[in-house]
Formats: structure tokens, C-alpha cells, sequence
């Protein structure tokens, strides 16, 4: 009888953990995710070329609420 309550007791240990590390695991994916948003949301668009200046034209636009500041874009040509 006894063995029967500790066996009941180790499963529900094992289940409460296994809840545990599921949340924190989901908790810490949310947190994640938000915090790259910006990733997701940054665009950078040709324009065209301005021959009189000699010089490429971007448009950059950042769909988020937050602002950053020293941000570097690598454009590659094909």
C-alpha cells in the first residue's frame, strides 16, 4: 500500500515539473518573440537612383512603437 502511494506521489512530482518547464519554456518563447519584433517588421525598399547626386534611394520603414537608434542595414546587390 505504501508503494502504491509513493508511486502516486513520484508521478505527480514528475507531472508538476514537467508543468513547470513547459511554462517557463512558453514564457520565455513569448519574450523572445516580442523582443525581435522589430526584426520582423523592418523593411527596406529601392527607390531608384538619383543621377544628379549620385546616389541610391531607400525608403526604411520600422512598423513597431519602438524607436532605435544606431541601427545598421546591409544591403546586398544581386
Amino acid at each position: 500500500m505504501e508503494k502504491e502511494i509513493m508511486k502516486g506521489r513520484k508521478r505527480k512530482i514528475i507531472i508538476l515539473l514537467t508543468a513547470i518547464i513547459i511554462l517557463i519554456a512558453t514564457v520565455v518563447c513569448i519574450v523572445i518573440y516580442n523582443n525581435t519584433a522589430w526584426k520582423r517588421n523592418f523593411e527596406i525598399k529601392y527607390l531608384g537612383f538619383d543621377a544628379e547626386h549620385e546616389i541610391y534611394l531607400y525608403s526604411i520603414t520600422n512598423l513597431t512603437q519602438k524607436t532605435y537608434k544606431d541601427v545598421k542595414a546591409i544591403i546586398s546587390v544581386d
